[in-house]
C-alpha cells in the first residue's frame, strides 16, 4: 500500500454531480494527528484500492457531503501532495 500505512482514517467527501452529470467524491486518508495524507478523486471508477485494503484492515470510510468548493480545493491539495511526494522520492 502506497503511502497509506500510517492512515487511520478515510473521509469520502461527496458533493452534487457536476453540469455535465460527471461524479465530484474524492477519498481523503488522515493520519493519527488529523493530516492528510492522501487524497484521491473517486471518479467512475469507485472505491480505491487503497481504501479497500484500509476497509480489509479495519478502516472505514465515513461519508460526508461537502460543498463543490471544498471539493475544488481538495483536488487542487491533492496535486500538490502528489508534487511533494515526487520530490520527496528523488530526493
Amino acid at each position: 500500500m502506497k503511502n497509506t500505512t500510517d492512515i487511520v482514517a478515510v473521509l469520502h467527501e461527496c458533493t452534487t454531480n457536476d453540469t455535465n452529470g460527471n461524479p465530484r467524491r474524492v477519498y481523503v486518508g488522515l493520519d493519527a494527528h488529523g493530516h492528510i495524507r492522501r487524497i484521491e478523486d473517486e471518479g467512475y471508477a469507485g472505491r480505491p484500492e487503497w481504501v479497500r485494503e484500509l476497509a480489509a484492515a479495519g478502516v472505514w470510510d465515513v461519508r460526508i457531503d461537502v460543498t463543490p468548493k471544498h471539493y475544488r480545493e481538495r483536488i487542487k491539495l491533492s496535486r500538490k501532495l502528489d508534487e511533494m511526494n515526487k520530490e520527496l522520492t528523488n530526493a
